[in-house]
Order: C-alpha cells, then sequence, then structure tokens
C-alpha cells in the first residue's frame, strides 16, 4: 500500500514545484525587449537622416559648415531621459551633451581630413537602463581629396567614356534621378554616338558651389570638337554650361543640366 502512495505524493509535489517556477523562457524575453524601449527616433548627422542601416558616411570637408560635424538626434517619447553622451572614437571617450524636454540633443565636432571617426550614442533614463548602443554606430569618413578634384575626375570620366561611345560606362555616372529623365538623356547621347566621331572635349572650371546638403553646382567653359559621319567634315565650337551633381557617400553622379548641353547635343 506505501509503495502506491509514495509515488502519487512525488507526482503532486512535482507538478505543484512546476507550476511556480517562473519560466526561464518569458523572463528572456522580457529582458531582451528592454534596450528595445530607449531608442532614437531619429538622427540627422549635418542636416542628412541617416537610418539605422546606414553605418558608413562619407563627407568632403568642404561640405562641413565651419569644417565641423553636426548630430542632431531625437529620443523615444515615451523614455525619460536622464543622461545622453557621445563617443566619436569607438567608445574609448564620452562627451556628455545637452538634451532638451522634447528629447532633443545637438553634438557637434570639428572634423579633420583623412578621418574616420567611429560615432556611438548611449541614453540613460531614469532608471539607469540604457539602448542598445551597438546600434547607433555610425562611421564617419572625412575624405582626404577635395571636392574641386572629385569633380574633375567624374568629368573626365564621364568625357572619356563619351569620346570612346562606351554607353554604359558613361550612363554609370548620371544619377537615377536626372532632371529630364535618364532614359531620354540616353537617347540624346546615343544620338551623338550615331552622328558624330573622333570627338575632343577641353574644358575649364570656373565654379564648384555646393549647397551643403547633397548636391554640387559646376560651371565651366568648354571647346568641342569632331567629325560629321554623315559628311566627312570636321566641325568646332565652344561654349559653356552648369552641371548639377548629386553628392551621396563621396560619390558624384549628374543629376541635372542647365544651360547649353555638354553631351546629347546633336538633333
Amino acid at each position: 500500500m506505501l509503495q502506491k502512495i509514495i509515488p502519487g505524493i512525488f507526482g503532486v509535489v512535482s507538478l505543484f514545484l512546476l507550476c511556480h517556477i517562473p519560466g526561464p523562457v518569458e523572463l528572456s524575453a522580457a529582458l531582451a525587449e528592454k534596450p528595445d524601449d530607449i531608442r532614437l527616433e531619429y538622427l540627422y548627422i549635418n542636416k542628412k537622416i541617416t537610418p539605422e542601416t546606414e553605418k558608413k558616411i562619407t563627407f568632403f570637408r568642404e561640405l562641413l559648415p565651419g569644417g565641423r560635424v553636426s548630430i542632431t538626434g531625437k529620443i523615444a517619447d515615451t523614455v525619460k531621459v536622464k543622461a545622453v553622451e557621445v563617443s566619436i572614437d569607438n567608445k574609448s571617450t564620452w562627451r556628455k551633451v545637452r538634451s532638451t524636454k522634447k528629447n532633443t540633443f545637438r553634438y557637434s565636432f570639428r572634423a579633420e581630413k583623412g578621418t574616420t571617426y567611429g560615432l556611438f550614442i548611449r541614453i540613460t533614463d531614469t532608471k539607469g537602463d540604457t539602448n542598445n548602443i551597438e546600434d547607433t554606430f555610425k562611421g564617419i569618413t572625412i575624405l582626404d581629396r577635395s571636392l574641386y578634384n572629385a569633380v574633375g575626375d567624374v568629368l573626365n570620366g564621364m568625357i572619356e567614356a563619351y569620346r570612346g561611345k562606351a554607353t554604359g560606362s558613361f550612363m554609370a555616372y548620371v544619377d537615377d534621378s536626372f532632371t529630364g529623365e535618364k532614359v531620354e538623356y540616353e537617347k540624346s547621347v546615343q544620338n551623338d554616338f550615331s552622328a558624330i566621331h573622333d570627338i575632343s572635349i577641353r574644358y575649364t572650371l570656373n565654379n564648384v558651389t555646393p549647397d551643403y546638403k547633397d548636391k554640387v553646382s559646376v560651371s565651366l567653359n568648354f571647346d568641342r570638337g569632331y567629325t560629321v559621319i554623315k559628311t566627312g567634315k570636321r566641325r568646332s565650337d565652344e561654349g559653356s554650361t552648369v552641371l548639377i551633381f548629386k553628392i551621396d557617400n563621396g560619390k558624384l553622379s549628374l543629376h541635372a543640366v542647365s544651360g547649353q548641353p555638354l553631351f546629347g547635343f546633336t538633333k
């Protein structure tokens, strides 16, 4: 009789203990959600919105007003902020920055050419909890070359592709947001390739003017020579134009043309 009672008691006790032991899976899930409560709603770096997924940002130093990198952020309204700290040296040192009642903050620093800064942002709430710091990482690189030289490199690349009638290589320099439709611009360039050859282009840069956001306006004078395929006659002309390039992480692509067309000029 006793042998039958003991296993029954053991089963009841085991069931009682299982019902009162907290579930480790639920506890871990609750802890894992904590960092998400303390988060950035947005982050601007020199007026450029930078989503969390964008980890590498590149600037020409000429595009930094006063040579400085400016950081503006907004923390979720649900967070009661105790402190905001910024590191630009991969968490080696931290600098406390002031936050407003609206959970916004600003920080700026003078940047040097040829340098990459490892940006991290640490947010602490009134309970002492912090955000997921690793998610805030941005590698900010200040290019060693000048914007003026970069414009020259792009123009030379475009001219080389144009003279070689390499449509694909030429259109790689044209941005998808090209005003007047990229497809139509490609047709104009291909019309040139069908109508002329032995093309030569020389140019002089007059002004390279950035808007300190994501565009740079380039004004230039040019001399152009070419042979008309149909007649075999050599012709030349000259003019001036303005090319507007879009800047995306140190890469320039043609966004618009104002004035005489340097490319795609034949009818």
